[in-house]
């Protein structure tokens, strides 16, 4: 709470007026009205009128209509009668209708499910992968994970409306409103660097910030002792800080928010050489979520919603999955999916945060973390966490992190992911010194004998991998020796066609090259492969159903097998063109084989007219289109045991005289 009173105005003033003040209702209200003024000024600077447009504009012509007197210029006069209006509504029904307002405030700032940017499902998806699970959310996981992210957001922004809305919170009206005004557009994210809040908006998938009552009453005191108090004096004390006045003259609630957060703390830079790293490691186990929280302040991790870091601790994942019974219900027969649904008793869980030390002030450590090690309810290493782009470790603590990961119960299964961040490292730094990577260095980069494990907890590709390959592209690899064949299995098909010439003067395989590209490629470069001697039907195998019919005579002309060519085509593709297959020397049976039972219905008698094996015609046939052929089937010669393979029971029932009268073997369906 705020040591100061929120009516803190000029002395000399409010004496000077109180004097022609004969009662309490009047001074409550000459108060009130001096405040709003204050307030009024404030939310111009902030556009609050621009905002909110309908109930300022309401109540402004509410106010003109009723002659009240409205101070101030132009915007001004719009706020203050709006805040007058809200303290008149207030003063009549009493705190409980200030709840109301400030629940109803708290809604209309959670984001709707529509909302969820299409990033947040991807995010989601990727940790699904981490986990071992490579799959698409379903609709139901969506409505899931987004009723638990809409909670959360819900919890986040009501502790700061219950708060305001408390009958001994000590602000007056107007700073509540333009508080809670700046908290809106604050998302939990802070950035330490600019000392500011990423913004948001109505896709961002964050919570709000976190309540600090200390860094709200030096707000206040801030806004209200140049507004309201004294400017002169506040600048007298102030002029130093160029950064503070900035944002005290233009009202910005969000960066002054965090500009007394981030003043509060111990903010220390790591340095570039892990030699120069100073700093230890500390746990934190169920109960310090709030301290972890803090930790999390400025780090982008999850764990700054203090919730989230309960779950952490006591369900080893990120929501509560005794909220998700129902979530996890679907998949409890699926044989691949692993039950977290279980609370487990004592857990060990806890995270290991290293805290950087003060190199001049020893035992100083920074108020924030520079990674996480997160041990789940068993005591095994679960997630490994930093400060750069992806919750990746910064360089100088991978050594540092990598030590204390593998001194823990299961730290040994990141072993290849340090590793290979280092490796990484190495391939960075003589990238910046302009030096030459090895044959075998190339190798690794090229991911030719194993794929890169990431550390990085939100990178599916460390962000070096693209910038060395660009430094050392696939003409310098091949001239440094690296197997052509084994580089064109490891790239992708965008990079293969701008790359042929090269490829293929270092003996790259072009029936490898052809298999590993994409079909539109294929496409593109059909004279060039054919010219360079591939095979033209592994052309064929590597084309989609869609390039093969455009290319038809053109395939044909250069000597591909028709047969070869039809299996590489879709169904009704087949069916357009039969009389141009069976010109063209196609096998009629292959054919039969390549055409669905739709389309093999609607051409019975062109089929077996042209030599189509009739029970094989019928294999490739579904019982509802093998019935209504039935009769002409086996007045056809069709083995009748055969079709009976293909009909369901019930249509075997259903037609039981005419198939014995055929000879069926029907002792099974007796």
């Amino acid at each position: 709470m705020p040591s100061l009173s929120p009516n803190q105005l000029n002395h000399n003033e409010i004496t000077d007026r109180e004097n022609s003040i004969n009662t309490t209702e009047q001074n409550t209200q000459h108060l009130s009205r001096l405040q709003n003024e204050i307030g009024s000024k404030v939310l111009s600077l902030v556009n609050f009128e621009s905002k909110h447009k309908d109930i300022v504009e309401s109540s402004f012509n509410k106010a003109r209509n009723k002659k009240e007197k409205l101070p101030g210029k132009n915007n001004e006069r719009r706020n203050f009668a709006y805040l007058s209006r809200l303290d008149r509504m207030v003063e009549k029904y009493g705190n409980k209708a200030e709840q109301k307002i400030w629940e109803a405030s708290a809604e209309n700032v959670v984001m709707d499910y529509e909302d969820i940017p299409e990033a947040y499902w991807k995010q989601q998806e990727q940790i699904l992968r981490d986990n071992g699970q490579g799959r698409k959310l379903s609709e139901y996981e969506k409505e899931i994970l987004a009723e638990d992210l809409i909670d959360k957001q819900r919890q986040s922004i009501t502790s700061w409306t219950n708060y305001l809305g408390d009958k001994n919170c000590p602000y007056p009206l107007w700073f509540k409103v333009y508080a809670f005004d700046g908290i809106s557009k604050m998302s939990n994210a802070l950035n330490l660097d600019d000392a500011d809040y990423y913004r948001r908006d109505n896709t961002t998938a964050l919570s709000f910030p976190k309540l600090n009552a200390e860094i709200l009453a030096k707000v206040y005191r801030q806004i209200n002792d140049f507004y309201g108090v004294d400017k002169k004096d506040w600048l007298s004390k102030n002029s130093d800080d160029e950064k503070l006045v900035s944002l005290v003259k233009s009202a910005n609630f969000p960066k002054l928010y965090a500009k007394e957060l981030v003043d509060t703390k111990v903010i220390l830079k790591t340095p570039e050489r892990t030699e120069d790293v100073h700093g230890d490691w500390f746990e934190y186990k169920l109960g310090d979520e709030e301290e972890i929280a803090s930790l999390a302040e400025g780090t982008k991790w999850c764990v700054v919603d203090p919730n989230v870091a309960h779950n952490y601790l006591v369900y080893g994942q990120y929501s509560n999955p005794e909220e998700d019974d129902d979530y996890d219900q679907d998949y409890e027969d699926d044989e691949d999916w692993e039950d977290d649904d279980i609370k487990v008793e004592d857990p060990e869980a806890k995270f290991i945060i290293f805290r950087l030390e003060d190199p001049n002030t020893p035992g100083v450590f920074a108020s924030n973390g520079s990674a996480s090690i997160r041990l789940d309810p068993n005591g095994i290493v679960d997630e490994i966490s930093g400060l750069n782009e992806g919750q990746a470790v910064e360089d100088a603590l991978v050594p540092i992190v990598k030590e204390k990961a593998l001194s823990l119960p299961g730290g040994e299964k990141y072993l290849q992911k340090f590793d290979d961040k280092q490796t990484l490292i190495k391939l960075d730094n003589k990238m910046k010194e302009g030096e030459d990577l090895t044959k075998e260095e190339l190798s690794f980069l090229y991911e030719l004998d194993r794929p890169i494990a990431t550390l990085d907890t939100y990178n599916e590709e460390d962000p070096r991998i693209p910038e060395l390959k660009e430094k050392y592209g696939i003409e310098y690899a091949l001239e440094k020796g690296v197997d052509a064949n084994k580089l064109v299995s490891s790239l992708d098909s965008g990079d293969i066609e701008e790359n042929l010439d090269f490829l293929l003067e270092h003996d790259a395989d072009i029936n490898n090259i052809v298999s590993k590209m994409h079909s539109y490629g294929v496409a593109r470069k059909l004279d060039y492969f054919l010219k360079n001697g591939a095979d033209i039907n592994n052309v064929v195998r590597n084309m989609d159903p869609d390039h093969v019919v455009r290319k038809l005579d053109y395939l044909l002309k250069n000597g591909a097998d028709i047969n070869n060519v039809v299996r590489n085509m879709y169904s009704h593709d087949v069916s357009r063109k039969l009389d141009y297959f069976l010109k063209n020397g196609a096998d009629i049976n292959n054919v039969v084989n390549n055409m669905d039972h739709y389309s093999i219905a609607d051409n019975p008698d062109y089929l077996l007219k042209n030599g189509a094996d009739i029970n094989n015609v019928i294999r490739n046939m579904d019982s509802r289109h093998v019935i209504r052929k039935l009769d002409y089937f086996l007045k056809n010669g069709a083995d009748v045991n055969n079709i009976i393979k293909r009909m369901d029971k019930k249509d075997i029932e259903d037609n039981i005289d005419l198939l014995r009268k055929y000879g069926a073997n029907l002792d099974t369906y007796q």
